[in-house]
């Protein structure tokens, strides 16, 4: 038997060259395809892969792309004791896993604001 010794990084380029390839073949249909049939969202304005590795998933070696998703979504928030979310006209936004959602009401909030927004501490 003949032992190889392969170094760390040899290995760690080989999977991000192997990633890069497989980052390369994704285009936005695909993740518009999985953002439809997964979540329900018909439209993304852009996507960007943050982080790519190589797992096992169900005892054989597979690929994980993680994505960052941006699609358009409006919310109107009121000082009555519900909030909207606010869809696009069409129908057609909505899958077929969204039936009956127009009969859920949103949740009570029960805090009140008196009338100017909280403030947030935001960390750069």
């Amino acid at each position: 038997m003949i032992n190889v010794s392969v170094d760390r990084q040899v290995v760690e380029n080989a999977k991000a060259e192997l990633i890069s390839q497989l980052k390369s073949k994704i285009n936005q249909a695909c993740v518009e395809a999985v953002c439809r049939e997964q979540y329900g969202i018909e439209k993304v304005e852009g996507y960007e892969c943050k982080h790519g590795d190589i797992v096992i998933d169900d005892g054989q070696v597979a690929f994980k792309l993680d994505f960052e998703v941006r699609f358009p979504m409006s919310m109107l928030i009121s000082n009555g004791e519900k909030t909207t979310v606010k869809v696009p006209e069409n129908d057609d936004f909505l899958s077929e896993l969204d039936d009956g959602l127009d009969e859920i009401e949103p949740e009570e909030i029960d805090e009140a604001t008196d009338g100017e927004l909280p403030e947030i501490d935001v960390k750069y």
